[in-house]
């Protein structure tokens, strides 16, 4: 229940001056399932502008480590 606290104060703080986009390099189904459990999907004090999941990462190539993904 603490870090829902913090999360919550910590956006509702950010709110006022940016806009709230959550990125994760898992896929949309855990991101979604994840807001849903934090209970930031539904929250009435703040709004996400959007998710990004792991389809956004693009893939580079690199002498020492090969292919690797960013964002």
């Amino acid at each position: 229940m603490f870090i829902y606290c913090l999360l919550t104060v910590f956006l509702i703080c950010f709110l006022k001056d940016y806009d709230i986009v959550i990125w994760s390099a898992t896929s949309m189904k855990w991101i979604e399932e994840k807001m849903k459990l934090l209970g930031v999907s539904s929250h009435s004090d703040y709004k996400i502008a959007f998710y990004l999941d792991s389809l956004a990462m693009i893939s580079i190539v690199t002498p020492k480590y090969g292919i690797v993904q960013v964002r």
